[in-house]
């Protein structure tokens, strides 16, 4: 038997530096493109109970997929392999292609870091926080409901994770 490494997949145009934001961060160390995948998600599709019981560290490296479904390590010792060192940002240069894809949504030059508004990710009770971020857009609060807010689904329109887009969709046929 051969034993499974899980890991996420990260751009050889990008490494993990000392972040202002927060302990580390993504930052280009090649110019990026818009549009062009940056990280692939890695890890275990977990439902909603075992996702719960994980370690902090692995929900931090968690991704949601569906209303009862999470990609993550399941052991501490995967975490670092998972995570992929995005921060959050509300003025954010990131968000998802797809599922499991991060991408570009706008040209990013050397030196920048990679941020990701969590909104186009996630809508998990777990992914309340306060913001750090300082930027000119800065909510203060990040919440599990922010996807529903019209301007922000304006502003990430193309961006949101298909989970998060079906969720989108939905409010507004209600």
């Amino acid at each position: 038997m051969v034993d499974m490494i899980v890991k996420s997949w990260v751009s050889p145009k990008v490494e993990l530096r000392k972040s202002s934001i927060h302990g580390e961060g993504l930052f280009a160390i090649e110019k990026i493109a818009k549009n062009e995948v940056i990280a692939c998600k890695g890890g275990y599709l977990l439902e909603t109970g075992d996702f719960n019981k994980l370690p902090d560290e692995c929900k931090a490296a968690g991704l949601q997929v569906g209303d009862t479904i999470f990609l993550a390590p399941k052991s501490e010792s995967e975490a670092k392999g998972v995570m992929i060192g995005i921060n959050h940002s509300c003025s954010p240069n990131v968000g998802i292609c797809g599922q499991i894809d991060t991408t570009a949504m706008r040209d990013i030059e050397l030196g920048e870091e990679l941020t990701g508004d969590y909104v186009v990710a996630y809508q998990n009770k777990y992914f309340n926080f306060m913001c750090n971020c300082v930027s000119k857009n800065c909510r203060s609060v990040v919440t599990s409901d922010d996807w529903k807010n019209p301007e922000l689904q304006e502003k990430y329109k193309g961006y949101f994770s298909i989970y998060i887009q079906k969720k989108i969709i939905e409010l507004e046929s209600e």
